[in-house]
């Protein structure tokens, strides 16, 4: 059994700006449902795509196909009917709602112009073909999540989370295996004050704040 907290304990804890910390405290964004899936390959190579530079959430992020739950998906549970939706959109690739497997759920910090509370999927990507038909990347391809953090390209937190975890990983059967008995729940990145300093936390299974 694992569970995603787990994960959470394997990465940073960046520093950030007292405006950055303040903008949080006054933030009152609205939260909005959204759904990501991440397609894996046989050796667990993962597909991402670069988000163009005049998005408003992510530009120039690598992110995982995915996008916000719209009014019409609701057969058969909104959540996935969205992540289906984005995913045919964003990578040409038909999935059944059944071959989504909950990998982890992550809200948005307070302070961003944007905020989501997201549920991941991943998905056998096994002899399917994704495309780049959307206009928001300029950019898509396979990737081995150890490339990816080893290199300079922008992604965000909960992205590092799934990509740190997929390298434990050599194939989809292994991914596929550490979703059964999987405890997935929601949780947001908080920003608290240490001597001084703020810094982004995340919970571990006792609910403390590490």
């Amino acid at each position: 059994m694992v569970h995603q907290w787990e994960v959470l304990k394997r990465l940073p804890r960046p520093e950030c700006s007292p405006e950055r910390a303040r903008a949080a405290a006054e933030c009152v964004t609205p939260i909005q449902s959204a759904a990501t899936v991440v397609l894996v390959d046989d050796t667990a190579r993962v597909w991402m795509m670069r988000r163009v530079s005049s998005m408003v959430f992510a530009a120039g992020a690598w992110v995982f196909p995915g996008g916000r739950v719209e009014d019409d998906d609701v057969d058969p549970d909104p959540i996935r009917a969205a992540a289906v939706r984005e995913c045919a959109e964003e990578t040409g690739v038909e999935l059944d709602p059944h071959e989504l497997l909950p990998w982890m759920r992550w809200t948005t910090p307070p302070g961003h112009p944007r905020r989501y509370d997201t549920h991941f999927f991943v998905a056998s990507g096994i002899g399917r073909e994704p495309q780049n038909p959307s206009t928001e990347a300029d950019a898509a391809r396979w990737w081995r999540p150890s490339e990816m953090l080893a290199s300079s390209e922008t992604f965000l937190p909960p992205t590092r989370a799934v990509l740190i975890e997929l390298t434990d990983h050599a194939d989809w059967d292994s991914v596929r295996r550490a979703t059964e008995g999987r405890i997935v729940e929601g949780f947001t990145p908080r920003i608290i004050e240490r001597d001084g300093r703020f810094h982004f936390t995340y919970p571990d299974e006792t609910g403390v704040w590490t």
